[in-house]
């Protein structure tokens, strides 16, 4: 996030620590009842490839603050090749 402005970045983390307490849950859910067998994704490939895909949507929604978005969406065929993990200090 470094071509982001300090204010927009401060803004998509705010409203992302808010997004990860219902998307978490959503995620595993969705691990649970299909991406851990039809996917072969763990569970931290699942939560961070949600993670990514609500990053680049926040900063499509905040495109007027954010110029060039830094984060692009991620297909779910491509979740068993995500190396992105939410951490606990994501949620604060």
């Amino acid at each position: 996030m470094n071509n982001i402005p300090p204010e927009a970045a401060l803004l998509l983390l705010t409203i992302r620590g808010f997004l990860l307490w219902l998307v978490i849950p959503i995620g595993f859910v969705a691990w649970l009842t299909y991406f851990w067998w039809a996917r072969s994704a763990s569970l931290g490939q699942c939560l961070g490839w949600f993670d990514l895909n609500l990053v680049a949507l926040l900063q499509r929604l905040l495109k007027r603050f954010i110029p060039r978005a830094t984060v692009r969406r991620v297909p779910s065929q491509q979740m068993s090749a995500v190396t992105h993990r939410v951490t606990s200090m994501s949620l604060l």
